[in-house]
């Protein structure tokens, strides 16, 4: 009787905590909803910096960037066209 107990608490338990779990207002499509489309290329609307959203990249500059398990910006990749970019030195 004990263990029918604890079984159905845990149902109780794990269906109260999925009902209480609603949509999140951070999940993947609806961030992908605030999208302003209409703005030009790698630039953010109003409403997008309103609600937080900063740019990882500006297009110009490597700042803040640096290479996988490197304490800097790899010498093989370049910024050109407002894109990182491979060139034919380093590996």
């Amino acid at each position: 009787m004990k263990t029918h107990a604890v079984k159905i608490m845990a149902v109780l338990f794990i269906l109260a905590m999925v009902s209480f779990t609603g949509k999140s207002d951070k999940d993947a499509l609806s961030l992908y909803s605030e999208l302003d489309r209409s703005s030009a290329p790698n630039t953010l609307a109003k409403k997008e910096k309103d609600k937080g959203w900063i740019l990882l990249f500006n297009g110009t500059s490597r700042d803040g960037w640096h290479g996988y398990n490197l304490k800097g910006f790899p010498d093989s990749w370049i910024v050109e066209d407002g894109t990182f970019t491979m060139n034919s030195k380093g590996g």
